[in-house]
Formats: structure tokens, sequence, C-alpha cells
């Protein structure tokens, strides 16, 4: 019963191509983050973010700007 109860409880976390997250950002299970973002300072996130080039942030986090360019 104890492994079947863990097993459902596994969400998987998927995170872009080329996406910054800063120091002290919590990424949470279930969660996906879209190519070319940017998860500011201390975010905890949850959730779908499917629009690449966003600036998420804040707790819970949301997207704070759109289009955001940024080189490596």
């Amino acid at each position: 019963m104890h492994n079947n109860l863990l097993k459902e409880n596994i969400k998987e976390v998927t995170i872009g191509d080329s996406v910054w997250i800063a120091a002290g950002a919590h990424i949470l299970k279930g969660t996906y983050i879209s190519a070319n973002s940017i998860v500011a300072y201390r975010a905890t996130v949850l959730g779908k973010f499917e629009e690449p080039n966003s600036l998420i942030g804040g707790f819970p986090a949301k997207v704070l700007l759109r289009n955001v360019i940024w080189h490596k």
C-alpha cells in the first residue's frame, strides 16, 4: 500500500531550453516552464507556464513580463 501511495504522488517537472532560474527559487512537482524564460529570485513555481520568453515570479508565481529577450 505504501509503495502505491508514493507512485501516485510523483509528478514530472519540465524545464525548457535556456531557462534561467535565480537563486532561492522553488520549482514544485508538476511544473512546466517554457523555453527562454526567467524564474525570479525566491519565486514559488507550480503549474504550467507555456508561453516562452516570460519572466515568472512571485508567491505563487505568475507571469510578470512577456516577450522577454535575453542572451546567454
